[in-house]
């Protein structure tokens, strides 16, 4: 009885920054979360056999697993059981195929966002703030909750350089981060803002977001169960990355774009999975 009450008062929904495309319609379909959400892992999207019953697997996602499609760059079409769609950095140049219900949009730049999203997307969170200052979200549609923690921060001041969002979904008790252009090394403060990480997506350019030191520090601090490369047009990108890291972490690499995941099937401990984008030629020998 705790539980389901928990579960009744943790249904989420749509902050006050993100924009419902459907207007009370969308708005019906979820309601509203704290402000301050609970870190990736202590959620209550996930509530064990219930969410794994028949009847809620109106998708071809298995029930207890996310699928991810790495579209190329830095966008990844994440679905659930319950059929929902979600794309990481939705832009004008890379998207999956169909229309998700929730897009993501980690910073301004013509990669990584777009000024003109389908007006039929229910959900757009962009992770800044065009006048400035924190942009904060946090919402849950069907099985997936999402919240962003803001980045590319000087100060308490609010002085941003290239200003940007980590997202974080969550769904069948999987904890999927999307690092963004992050272009600092993370303090404790936001490590527990993020909260239990099962699936890292983190930039491998080591150019203009962190360097390799940086990365490396960040999956030491979260230590996340996979590692996957995006931030890369090519899939040579993502092999440079994983030549630089061999030494400290097991380095697979999958033939395809798409990779479903569970609690029951990621490794226990961290590896780096390199996966091709869509239309990517697949990786060669492995390393």
């Amino acid at each position: 009885m705790i539980r389901s009450f928990l579960y009744a008062a943790g249904i989420a929904a749509i902050s006050a920054t993100a924009i419902p495309s459907h207007g009370s319609q969308a708005l019906a379909q979820a309601q509203q979360l704290s402000k301050n959400p609970q870190p990736c892992g202590l959620g209550l999207v996930h509530n064990g056999p219930m969410l794994h019953r028949a009847a809620f697997q109106v998708a071809d996602v298995p029930a207890g697993s996310v699928r991810l499609t790495f579209a190329g760059h830095s966008s990844f079409l994440i679905e659930t059981t319950q059929g929902v769609k979600a794309v990481t950095d939705y832009n004008d140049f890379v998207r999956p195929p169909g229309l998700p219900d929730l897009v993501t949009m980690n910073t301004g730049h013509s990669t990584h966002s777009t000024d003109s999203p389908d007006p039929a997307i229910k959900y757009v969170l962009r992770g800044w703030k065009e006048e400035g200052g924190i942009q904060r979200h946090h919402m849950r549609y069907k099985d997936m909750r999402v919240y962003n923690l803001p980045t590319n921060i000087e100060g308490q001041g609010f002085s941003f350089f290239n200003n940007s969002s980590i997202f974080v979904f969550e769904a069948a008790g999987v904890c999927i981060a999307h690092f963004g252009n992050l272009r600092h090394a993370l303090d404790e403060k936001t490590v527990a803002g993020v909260g239990r990480v099962d699936v890292m997506l983190v930039a491998a350019d080591r150019r203009i977001t962190n360097s390799i030191e940086e990365v490396l520090h960040n999956i030491a601090l979260l230590k996340p169960r996979l590692v996957v490369p995006m931030h890369c047009n090519f899939v040579g990108n993502a092999m440079e990355f994983g030549e630089q890291v061999k030494h400290l972490y097991p380095v697979k690499i999958q033939k395809g774009a798409v990779l479903e995941a569970s609690r029951a099937t990621l490794p226990q401990k961290t590896e780096v999975l390199i996966i091709p984008g869509l239309g990517m030629e697949p990786p060669g020998d492995p390393l």
